[in-house]
């Protein structure tokens, strides 16, 4: 099953258009929100109450959708969303065991359906990998916070307002598309101009059109590093994993990922013995990427005993500096 869903996360990658139309569903909904922020008396004399915290909070989840839809037209830091999103999260904890309860507008389960909301965010920009079953909770509760916020947008048109019908289709719209974000990782997140390879942090010549193997590496596939997808990569780091620690090295079409795959394989070669190493292109593996908080190549990080270690190398193309990484690394 677990093989299954990679595969269907390589085939299901989402056009561009449909990437760059949710951000703009997902920017507007942060302008609602800002609205609903400014303008209380407006919001009060509509529905009988403002509540700023609660404009922020969705404001927040708003901004950070935007930026994770279309990162090429608003490209927020992810540690400074994942560190709100937390903030916010442990904001409303505090408000439902407090002064939560004593809003008349407000409902102590909505305090709670806010923490998961906010937390959930967080843990997907962080592409934390917690296990099927903490996944299939996180399916669980975004399927049910899209069908309660379909069954209220189906309320609200009984007799439509503005403020009720925005901000439930807000919530409905974030609840799919966050459902299907965990289904399939890296099916809308973090996605380029042409919905395919990563960005580059260098300025070489980038190549458009896919690249075979022969045509990035310039010489052939060795035995120590064997070249995954998204469909094989979890088999493939168990085989390798059997060695020792395992390199992965992610490549684009430029220049500088062509010259470091070759000397990626050198390196691979002459440690074979002691760690794994394994090739990943970009433009094949976007739900390895997002999974690993990957958006820039040539990078190569380490994996040991199943958890990713912090220093990663990036933008280096020469034998030392690879050499280097592997050795402090084994």
């Amino acid at each position: 099953m677990h093989e299954h869903m990679h595969h269907m996360n390589h085939v299901l990658t989402a056009p561009s258009w449909v990437i760059f139309g949710l951000s703009a569903l997902f920017g507007a909904g942060f302008l609602f929100y800002l609205y609903r922020l400014l303008f209380r008396d407006t919001v009060r004399a509509a529905l009988g109450y403002s509540d700023w915290e609660n404009e922020v909070g969705h404001g927040l989840c708003m901004l950070a959708m935007a930026s994770a839809m279309a990162p090429v037209f608003l490209q927020l830091p992810v540690m400074l969303l994942v560190g709100s999103l937390a903030v916010t999260g442990v904001w409303f904890i505090v408000r439902a065991l407090t002064w939560g309860k004593t809003l008349t507008y407000n409902k102590a389960w909505y305090d709670w359906v806010h923490v998961c909301m906010l937390f959930g965010m967080a843990l997907m920009f962080l592409h934390v990998n917690l296990g099927v079953w903490f996944t299939a909770l996180l399916l669980a509760f975004w399927g049910w916070f899209t069908g309660y916020y379909a069954y209220q947008v189906f309320q609200d048109m009984k007799n439509p307002k503005f403020f009720s019908v925005g901000a439930d289709f807000a919530h409905f719209a974030m609840g799919a598309v966050m459902f299907l974000m965990t289904l399939f990782p890296g099916m809308l997140m973090s996605m380029p101009m042409d919905g395919g390879a990563m960005h580059h942090d260098h300025g070489a010549a980038e190549i458009s059109q896919p690249l075979d193997d022969q045509s990035i590496c310039r010489a052939p596939q060795s035995s120590a590093a064997s070249l995954a997808d998204d469909s094989t990569f979890d088999s493939q780091l168990a085989l390798a994993s059997t060695r020792g620690p395992v390199f992965v090295m992610f490549q684009g079409g430029c220049d500088k990922c062509a010259a470091e795959a070759p000397v990626f394989e050198e390196v691979a070669a002459a440690y074979s013995n002691k760690a794994g190493f394994i090739r990943m292109r970009l433009d094949q593996a976007p739900a390895v990427a997002a999974r690993f908080g990957v958006d820039k190549c040539p990078a190569i990080l380490c994996i040991e005993k199943g958890s990713v270690k912090p220093q990663r190398l990036t933008d280096a193309a020469d034998h030392a500096s690879i050499e280097a990484f592997v050795k402090a690394n084994l």
